[in-house]
């Protein structure tokens, strides 16, 4: 809804749409419609107007977006049940480039927001007392960004004793030394979750990702002292990916993510093809080459996917490591969200160590075992994704 506001309007027929941040502006057009006031003017909210789109830019906030207080206007229970944890912001903004984010360019843009660490620990402590989540979820765009802010927070947690489960669903590998990864795991983290996006130089630098394979490599050799469980994430097929720059990926994980005799525990979940956003350069970029027709549908899915990449090529090598490593996990994990509530009930039942998805390791052994990790012939995948890409006006090659 934020990013296409008035084609999500549109399509779903609704008469107000509220935009980016919510806080003021749903409060504001509440007001305005008890008072059966017209809401135009009210920043952060888009209407129709005679057929037109109209939308009065949402105001600039600073941190002091309070607390979300979720259990006060949402049932948590239901959530719970499907393993949800309680997830927490503590900033809002990215200072970062990345290509296809949508979140510095179009979203929160680049300038942070920090709130204040005795205020998040005082959100966190209410939750706890209330709630009792099993697990709470920064989901800041990059937690440990600024340090000092995420240090801050961390030593709160740990002055007030607060006992607690702790994730977050983006960390940076810029900086997550030895001495952090301790004050984490003193303050309750045993999972976070990291998406680098490659292996490769030159597929960081592509991707704009802001550090470099040093800074992978010695978050993954600081991390190999500890007993936490990370998922990584990993982009296959941005502008620039080829099957060289691919193996290179490929190489970090077999050599810094394989596991050996003990923890940590690794999953490393990829991705063929790269979603395009409107609004983020990246879909500029596509749209200069073919991958954005002139009357695309910015609602339905729209992917890049190299021109330089040989697919079968690509499909062999993802294929291989998933057959050699039972850390890596090839596709995307929506198609397994119904299946989400009948996992947990499961590995509860079991009480298995969260987070569930650590237990994809086993399940991937299994299946390798009985040579169930790789279909017998890769071209019917690839004349798939072709066709797929075919049906959003793609003309071009990835032969």
């Amino acid at each position: 809804a934020s990013l296409m506001p008035g084609e999500v309007l549109t399509a779903t027929g609704a008469d107000y749409i509220v935009v980016s941040h919510g806080e003021r502006s749903f409060g504001r057009l509440l007001t305005y419609l008890e008072k059966g006031e017209d809401p135009e003017d009210v920043s952060g909210v888009g209407l129709m107007r005679d057929g037109v789109f109209r939308f009065t830019p949402t105001e600039r906030q600073d941190g002091s977006f309070g607390q979300a207080h979720l259990g006060r206007w949402l049932d948590l229970r239901p959530y719970q049940k499907m393993g949800s944890a309680y997830t927490v912001q503590t900033k809002r903004g990215c200072p970062h480039r990345c290509i296809y984010c949508s979140y510095n360019q179009l979203l929160e843009g680049s300038c942070l927001r920090l709130r204040d660490p005795g205020e998040v620990a005082d959100e966190l402590a209410e939750a706890h007392r209330r709630h009792r989540p099993h697990t709470f979820e920064f989901v800041d765009s990059v937690f440990n960004e600024p340090r000092e802010h995420a240090v801050a927070i961390l030593e709160e947690v740990v002055q007030r004793g607060l006992k607690a489960n702790f994730t977050a669903m983006g960390l940076s590998p810029r900086g997550l030394d030895r001495e952090f990864l301790r004050l984490m795991w003193r303050a309750g983290f045993t999972s976070f979750m990291m998406s680098p996006d490659a292996g490769s130089p030159a597929m960081l630098h592509n991707y704009r990702k802001g550090f470099t394979r040093e800074d992978l490599a010695a978050a993954a050799e600081a991390l190999a002292d500890t007993r936490f469980t990370v998922l990584w994430y990993f982009l296959i097929g941005g502008p620039g990916e080829t099957t060289a720059t691919l193996a290179e990926t490929l190489h970090f994980t077999e050599a810094y993510l394989a596991r050996r005799t003990k923890p940590p525990y690794h999953m490393a979940n990829f991705f063929l093809g790269v979603r395009l956003y409107p609004g983020t350069d990246l879909w500029e970029m596509g749209r200069a080459e073919g991958f954005v027709s002139a009357n695309a549908d910015p609602l339905q899915q729209t992917w890049y996917l190299s021109h330089e990449l040989d697919l079968e090529e690509a499909l062999r090598q993802l294929y291989d490591a998933a057959a050699a490593h039972p850390e890596v996990i090839l596709g995307s994990v929506e198609r397994y969200l119904p299946l989400t509530r009948h996992l947990t009930t499961l590995g509860n039942l079991l009480r298995l160590p969260q987070p569930f998805w650590r237990h994809t390791w086993g399940v991937n052994r299994i299946l390798g075992a009985l040579g169930l990790r790789r279909p017998p012939d890769l071209r019917p995948v690839a004349a798939a994704i072709r066709e797929a890409l075919r049906r959003q006006g793609h003309r071009g090659g990835n032969g």
